[in-house]
C-alpha cells in the first residue's frame, strides 16, 4: 500500500460530478444517481486510490469499476448510463499513460490478439454502420482496452485483488437485494426475500451470473491454492450471489470446470468444493427446481431452454446462407426473418421473439466476423485447454485458467461475452494469463500514439452520452403512453409525442423511438380525425423498417396504418410482411383476412386465406398443449376461432354453397357452446337456422328451432321464429295461436311492427284476420295486397311506415 492518498482520486470524484453536470443541463431529473455516484466514491474511489500509486491504474480501475456498479433508473434502460462513464474512464487512462510517457511494450501473443480487433473493425463499416456500432464498443472497449490497460499496469497483482473486492461488493449487493432490502432499486418482485431470481446491478439475472462467474472462479481456485480469510469471506459471498440469481448455465460450467481441474491436476480440494455445489444445489428450492425442469424443457422445447433451441436453429440456418459472416449485429438485425421458419412448429409458436443474440458464442463469432473470426475464437479455446498441461504453478495463472475456462463453457449457452462487464472479466484473464506465457520476440511503441485511440473514444463517448439523454426521454414518452391507457386522456399521448421527438433527436438509430412515435400518431389518430397523424405515423414507422427492416410490429403497424387511410392494397403488402416473420400470429392473419375480404370481393384467394387461418390455428391449439398457461395463444385461438367460423360461414353463404355455410356455422354453435359462450351459440344458431329456410329443410329447421327454445327458452324471438315455422310449414292454427301470445305480451310498437313485417315477407296476408290486431291494420294489410302506392298508404295509415321500408 503507498505510503499516501493517490490525491488524482479528486480527479475521479470531478469526472463523476461533471457528468451529473451534462445530464442536469438537459434537465433529466437524476434520481438515485447522487446517491449511487456517492456509494461508488465511497466503496470504490477511495480504496483505490489508497492502492494505486499509478495514476493511470487508478482511473483503470475506476473503469472496471463502473462497469459492474453503476446504474440508473430514470431512462428506458437503467444501466446505458455506465457505457459513456466506461468509455470516459478508460479514455483517461490512456492519456495519463500518455503523460507518463511510458513506453509501451507489447510481446507476440498481445500483438496476435489486439490485431483480431481488425474483424471487428471492417465489420463495423458493413452495411448499416449505425446498427453496429453499439456491438462494436463492447469488443472495443470492453475487451481489446481493458486488455492492453491491464498489461500495461505496473501494480497488475493489486488490480487482481482490487477486481477481486469489485466482484465481492457486486455480490454483497446481489444478497442485500435478495433480502429484499435494495435501497436504489425498491421493486414487487424483491419484497418476498429468497424467492426472486436477483438481477444486481446488471439488469438481468444472466448478466450478473456471466459478470460474478469470471471472478467467483478465480476467487474459488485461487483461495484453494493461497487460502487467506478475506478470500474466503469473498469466496462464501459471491456464491451465495450466485446461487441466488438461480442462473443453471453458470453452475453447470462451474462444475463442468471443476471436473476437468479433478481431472488434469488431481486436486483433492476441488473434489470437496464439487461435493458441497451439489449440496447446496439441492438444499436451495428454487434452484433444485430450475435444475429440474431442465429435462422437460428439452424434451418439450418450452421455457428459455425452448427459447435456446429454436435461436440455435436459426443461427446454424443464417450461418448455412452467410458462410462469411453477417457482420457485427448481424444476428440481432436479420434473426426474426430467419426465425419465421420455424415458427410454424407449435414447440416453437409460444417462443417467438427479437433475440439480440444466438446463446452460444461460437455460433455469435461465426455470424459476426465469418469463418476467420471463428477460427481465432477455437484457436483461443484450445490454447486455453493447452495451458492446462503446463507445468506453470502460479495460483494466479492456475487460477485465471480455470476462470477462463468456466466462462468459455458457460457461453456455449450464453452470450455474456456480448456485454461489457463479463467481457472485461473475459479481458483481464487473459491479459492474466498471457503474461505467464514467455514470448521472446517484444515489440515497443510509442506512447503518442493512443491518441488515435482516444479520437475514437471521444466519438464513443458523445455517441454513448447523447443515447443516454436520448433514453431518458424515451423512458418518459413510454411513461405518458401508459397514462393514456388508464385515462384516455389526450394530454398524455401529446406529452408522449414530445418526449418521444426529442428521443430521436438524440438517438436518431434508436429503432423504438421512431417505432412509439408511430404508435402514438395511430392513437392520436383515433381521437382527433382532423390531423395529419396517419401520415405522420407512416413517415415514423417506415424510419424505425429503415433502422430495423426485421420487426414484426413496424410491419403490422405499418399495415394498420395503411388501412385505416383505406390504402388497402398497401396495408395488405405489409401484414404479409409481417406474416413472413411470424407466420401464425392470429391477430395478423385475422386483419390479413379481414383486408383480402375488401380487396378480393371475395373470391377464391379469400377462401385460401381462410383455409390458412384454420391452419394456424390449429397450430396454435396445439402449441397450447406444450404451453397450457399461455394465455396470448388462448386469447389468440379463441378470437381466431370466432372469426373463422363467422367469416367462413358468411363466405360460403354468399356464394350459395348453403350446406358448407351451415356445416360450419354449426362448427361454430359446437365451439361457441364448449367455451360457454351463450351470445355466440345464439349467433351461430340463428346463422344455421336462416339458412336450413335458404334450403327449405323443414326437418333442418324444426331442429334448430328446437335446439334454440331448448337453449333460451325465455327468448321472445326464438318463440316467434318457432311461430313462423308453424304457420309456413305445420299447423296454422297453432301458429297464430303463439302470435297472438306474443302480440299480447309484447304490447310495445317496435316489436308489432317485427312480427307483421315478417308476416308481411312471408306474403301470409291471410292469417291477418285471425290476430288480435287494429281493425285499421288489416285494412292497412288488403291495401297493401291490393297493390296501392306507398305515397297514399304512407298517407292514410302514417302509423304503419315501418312496415313499408
Amino acid at each position: 500500500m503507498p505510503k499516501k492518498f493517490n490525491n488524482n482520486s479528486i480527479w475521479t470524484i470531478a469526472v463523476l460530478f461533471i457528468f451529473i453536470l451534462v445530464l442536469k443541463s438537459y434537465n433529466i431529473e437524476i434520481g438515485n444517481l447522487y446517491w449511487i455516484f456517492f456509494t461508488f466514491v465511497l466503496f470504490i474511489t477511495i480504496p483505490a486510490a489508497l492502492i494505486f500509486k499509478s495514476t493511470s491504474t487508478l482511473f483503470f480501475s475506476q473503469a472496471i469499476g463502473i462497469l459492474p456498479f453503476v446504474f440508473w433508473y430514470k431512462t428506458h434502460n437503467p444501466f446505458i448510463i455506465k457505457t459513456p462513464l466506461f468509455i470516459l474512464f478508460l479514455s483517461i487512462a490512456l492519456i495519463q499513460l500518455v503523460f507518463e510517457k511510458k513506453k509501451i511494450v507489447l510481446n507476440l501473443l498481445d500483438i496476435i490478439f489486439l490485431s483480431s480487433g481488425s474483424i471487428f473493425i471492417i465489420s463495423l463499416f458493413l452495411n448499416s454502420f449505425s446498427n453496429r456500432l453499439m456491438e462494436f464498443t463492447f469488443f472495443f472497449c470492453g475487451l481489446y482496452s481493458v486488455y492492453f490497460l491491464f498489461k500495461q499496469s505496473d501494480e497488475k497483482i493489486k488490480l487482481i485483488h482490487f477486481w477481486i473486492y469489485i466482484g465481492t461488493f457486486i455480490a454483497v449487493y446481489g444478497i442485500i437485494q435478495w433480502l429484499g432490502l435494495d435501497p436504489f432499486m425498491p421493486m414487487e418482485r424483491f419484497k418476498t426475500p429468497f424467492t426472486a431470481r436477483i438481477i444486481g446491478t446488471l439488469g438481468n439475472p444472466n448478466f450478473y451470473s456471466g459478470y460474478l462467474i469470471g471472478i467467483l472462479s478465480f476467487t474459488l481456485y485461487y483461495f484453494f491454492r493461497k487460502p487467506t480469510k478475506i478470500l474466503g469471506i469473498a469466496l462464501f459471498l459471491q456464491l451465495i450471489a450466485l446461487f441466488a440469481t438461480g442462473t443453471r448455465g453458470v453452475l453447470i460450467a462451474l462444475f463442468l470446470s471443476i471436473l476437468i481441474f479433478i481431472f488434469t491436476k488431481k486436486s483433492k480440494a476441488l473434489i470437496a468444493i464439487f461435493i458441497i455445489l451439489i449440496a447446496l444445489l439441492f438444499l436451495i428450492p428454487s434452484m433444485r427446481q430450475r435444475m429440474v425442469s431442465i429435462p422437460r424443457q428439452l424434451t418439450k422445447k418450452t421455457g428459455s431452454l425452448g427459447q435456446r433451441m429454436l435461436m440455435w436453429h436459426t443461427a446454424m440456418k443464417m450461418i448455412k446462407k452467410n458462410p462469411l459472416g453477417m457482420g457485427l449485429a448481424g444476428f440481432r438485425l436479420n434473426y426474426p426473418e430467419y426465425q419465421g421458419q420455424y415458427l410454424k412448429n407449435p414447440h416453437y409458436l409460444k417462443l417467438a421473439t427479437h433475440a439480440r443474440h444466438p446463446h452460444n458464442e461460437f455460433f455469435e463469432m461465426a455470424l459476426n466476423g465469418g469463418p476467420i473470426l471463428l477460427l481465432l475464437y477455437i484457436l483461443l479455446l484450445l490454447f486455453i485447454i493447452w495451458t492446462l498441461f503446463l507445468k506453470e504453478d502460479d495460483a494466479i495463472f492456475q487460477s485465471a485458467i480455470f476462470a477462463i475456462l468456466t466462462m468459455f463453457i458457460h457461453n456455449i449457452a450464453s452470450v455474456v461475452l456480448n456485454y461489457s462487464p463479463p467481457l472485461s472479466n473475459f479481458a483481464i484473464l487473459l491479459g492474466i494469463i498471457f503474461i505467464f506465457i514467455k514470448s521472446k520476440n517484444k515489440f515497443h511503441f510509442n506512447s503518442k500514439f493512443l491518441y488515435f485511440i482516444l479520437i475514437f473514444n471521444v466519438f464513443l463517448f458523445l455517441f454513448w452520452t447523447r443515447a443516454t439523454i436520448g433514453s431518458y426521454h424515451f423512458a418518459n414518452g413510454v411513461g405518458a403512453v401508459n397514462a393514456y391507457s388508464s385515462t384516455k386522456d389526450i394530454r398524455y399521448l401529446k406529452s408522449a409525442r414530445s418526449e418521444l421527438l426529442k428521443s430521436v433527436k438524440y438517438d436518431p438509430i434508436f429503432v423504438n423511438s421512431w417505432y412509439r412515435l408511430g404508435n402514438v400518431e395511430l392513437l392520436l389518430a383515433k381521437v382527433d380525425k382532423n390531423g395529419p397523424h396517419n401520415e405522420k405515423a407512416l413517415k415514423y414507422l417506415e424510419k424505425a423498417n429503415s433502422l430495423q427492416p426485421h420487426y414484426f410490429e413496424i410491419r403490422y403497424n405499418m399495415g394498420l396504418a395503411y388501412i385505416s387511410q383505406g390504402i388497402y392494397k398497401n396495408g395488405d403488402e405489409y401484414l404479409k410482411k409481417a406474416l413472413k416473420l411470424e407466420p401464425y400470429n392470429l391477430k395478423v392473419i385475422k386483419e390479413w383476412c379481414e383486408t383480402g375480404f375488401k380487396l378480393l370481393n371475395p373470391g377464391d384467394e379469400y377462401e385460401e386465406r381462410l383455409k390458412y387461418l384454420k391452419t394456424a390455428i390449429d397450430a396454435n391449439e396445439l402449441a397450447l398443449k406444450y404451453n397450457p398457461n399461455a394465455k396470448k395463444i388462448q386469447e389468440g385461438v379463441l378470437s381466431g376461432k370466432d372469426y373463422y367460423y363467422r367469416q367462413s360461414g358468411y363466405y360460403y353463404y354468399q356464394k350459395k354453397a348453403y350446406k358448407k355455410a351451415l356445416n360450419v356455422f354449426h362448427k361454430g354453435y359446437l365451439y361457441a357452446k364448449s367455451i360457454d359462450d351463450k351470445n355466440k351459440a345464439k349467433l351461430f344458431l340463428n346463422n344455421c337456422l336462416a339458412i336450413s329456410r335458404q334450403l327449405k329443410d323443414i326437418h333442418l329447421i324444426d331442429n334448430y328451432i328446437s335446439i334454440l327454445r331448448q337453449e333460451f327458452p325465455n327468448s321472445a324471438n326464438i318463440y316467434f321464429e318457432e311461430a313462423i315455422f308453424q304457420l309456413q310449414y305445420k299447423d296454422k292454427t297453432k301458429g297464430i295461436k303463439m302470435i297472438n301470445t306474443l302480440l299480447d305480451q309484447n304490447p310495445d310498437k317496435k316489436m308489432k311492427t317485427i312480427i307483421y313485417k315478417k308476416i308481411i315477407q312471408l306474403k301470409l296476408y291471410n292469417i291477418f284476420s285471425k290476430l288480435h290486431a287494429k281493425r285499421s291494420l288489416k285494412s292497412f294489410i288488403n291495401e297493401f295486397r291490393n297493390g296501392k302506392s306507398k305515397k297514399m298508404l304512407l298517407k292514410k295509415y302514417p302509423e304503419y311506415r315501418g312496415l313499408l321500408k
